[in-house]
């Protein structure tokens, strides 16, 4: 899209932007997992073990080297849509509604509109799969009805877990929601849905930057694979800060990739 919109020059800035937030994607879900693994097997202590990179590393790099396209892990990617949506419905149900008023939230200053820009636009990191998504299909001329579909099903589930959030607990939400649910079994079955859903989406957001690697950088699938999951792995281990980093850097770009 970027070589018949704007030549070469667009197509590289769209390969650099695109790369660098996908991965950027990739290593939040890293630090997300490995977190809530540490939750549930009860040894999180601040930062969770190394082991639990390595075995995720190795989880990775299994299901990548299946294929180069959607089509080989389109059965992990069905799995993640399961595993979201009922993590969706759990954290519906699960929070029990605490006091607090609208006098007790802050005024949303212009810095925090802009930050919240950033999140907003993070939420659609999975979209340049698409093409791969069309690829892959039986019949790619069904995919604007796939999409409308997966639209409709994505707004009405975001539309439950924020107005549930709100209403329970209102500007004290966290970030990551599943950090305010009281400890019950509501709490442990989300986070093992949320789990499974990341673990299998981080494949799949990978999937753009091995075919820019491929186009630009001529290396063998196996070593473009091994270098990637590793970067993604070591650098949020070595980094336990990297995650706010990660957060501005991935905004810039993602935020640059779209106005462009």
């Amino acid at each position: 899209i970027g070589l018949a919109c704007g030549g070469n020059h667009l197509m590289r800035l769209v390969a650099v932007t695109l790369s660098i937030n996908q991965i950027g994607i990739a290593m939040l879900y890293v630090l997300t997992v490995c977190k809530n693994s540490a939750i549930l097997v009860g040894g999180y202590e601040g930062r969770p073990q190394w082991w639990l990179y390595a075995v995720l590393a190795a989880l990775t790099l299994i299901a990548m080297s299946r294929g180069e396209s959607m089509a080989h892990i389109s059965g992990m990617s069905f799995l993640g849509l399961i595993s979201v949506v009922g993590v969706g419905l759990l954290v519906v149900g699960a929070p029990s509604r605490t006091d607090w008023t609208t006098e007790q939230c802050s005024k949303v200053s212009v810095s925090d509109a802009l930050a919240s820009l950033g999140t907003v636009i993070f939420a659609y990191g999975g979209h340049p799969v698409y093409p791969d998504v069309q690829g892959s299909m039986k019949s790619p001329s069904d995919f604007g009805s796939v999409l409308f579909a997966a639209f409709v099903l994505m707004t009405v589930l975001f539309v439950l877990v924020t107005s549930r959030s709100w209403q329970t607990l209102g500007c004290s939400v966290q970030g990551y929601i599943l950090d305010d649910l009281e400890d019950s079994g509501w709490r442990v079955a989300a986070i093992v849905g949320m789990t499974m859903h990341l673990m299998v989406a981080i494949p799949v957001v990978l999937l753009p930057v091995m075919r820019v690697a491929a186009d630009f950088i001529p290396v063998s699938f196996w070593l473009v694979r091994l270098v990637v999951v590793t970067m993604i792995v070591v650098v949020p281990y070595m980094f336990p800060f990297f995650s706010d980093f990660l957060a501005l850097v991935g905004g810039l770009t993602e935020n640059l990739l779209v106005l462009f």
